[in-house]
């Protein structure tokens, strides 16, 4: 299947830009990935020990800071409520027995371990869990959420990295085709110049517009316009040289002819007739 050069291109290029923005949007997600999972777990392990303070009725200042400022606007209050409602506390005691727990923490533990972040799985859905030890009342405090906001948040960036990309594609597409397509401007051009010569118009292409990939199809192009032109003047010669050869006996015959002709006996026609067989 034959395509044009300016197919080809736009294509080219248009996929070396898709498969770039593919690489640019896997970078960001797995970036956003590994940016969101700190900022939650730092939230994580905030939450779980302002909350853990609130069931023990100890008064913290991570709970001062914990509450949203006054400043605050009801857009970001919603963001923020609309994550934390996610989070589940436990508190067990040394025993091993479950002291208190919010209303939407699973009885079972939510954490196999005792210190710091592990990922666990209930109902069939996937956890983010951080455990410390409160050492002054001898308890272990194990919080969770599930991933399901945090992917949500990494859909989120994505879909708006995505979004400007999707749109912006089929107007890159016919910028990429204009731009060929004036690029292989001086292409047409020496298309048409050849196109229009005479067919006996053997001299030099002069294509001084033409780009750098181009001047070697034009320099063949003149050589072999210069063989051409060696050939035909060789044929020339040769026609002409022939035809000198043969005006000399063709004058010699037409000479006997009519001598042949005028003759005044059978004799002298015979003779000039032998003559003109012989050459």
């Amino acid at each position: 299947m034959r395509a044009s050069i300016r197919l080809r291109l736009s294509l080219g290029l248009t996929l070396v830009i898709v498969v770039i923005w593919a690489l640019v949007v896997t970078i960001t997600y797995y970036g956003a990935k590994r940016e969101v999972r700190a900022l939650f777990d730092t939230q994580l392990e905030q939450s779980a020990r302002v909350a853990a303070r609130t069931l023990l009725g100890v008064p913290s200042a991570d709970q001062t800071r914990d509450t949203v400022a006054p400043n605050d606007s009801s857009e970001k209050q919603e963001v923020r409520d609309q994550y934390q409602k996610y989070l589940a506390v436990q508190i067990w005691n040394e025993d091993g027995e479950l002291v208190l727990h919010s209303k939407n923490a699973p009885l079972l533990p939510l954490a196999d371990t005792t210190v710091g972040f592990t990922d666990a799985f209930f109902n069939g859905e996937a956890w983010r869990t951080y455990s410390f030890v409160d050492d002054s009342h001898g308890l272990t405090i194990r919080a969770g959420e599930p991933y399901r906001p945090r992917n949500y948040l990494t859909q989120h960036v994505i879909v708006q990295t995505l979004y400007p990309i999707v749109l912006g594609l089929p107007v890159i597409t016919v910028l990429i085709w204009i731009a060929v397509g004036r690029g292989l401007t001086p292409l047409r051009r020496l298309t048409s110049q050849v196109h229009e010569r005479d067919p006996e118009n053997l001299i030099r292409i002069h294509a001084p517009y033409a780009p750098d990939e181009v001047r070697p199809l034009v320099e063949e192009l003149n050589i072999l316009l210069e063989r051409l032109e060696q050939k035909i003047d060789k044929e020339r010669r040769f026609i002409g040289d022939a035809a000198h050869e043969l005006r000399t006996p063709l004058a010699g015959l037409r000479a006997h002819a009519e001598v042949a002709l005028g003759a005044r006996n059978t004799r002298e026609r015979t003779r000039a007739i032998k003559y003109c067989q012989r050459r």
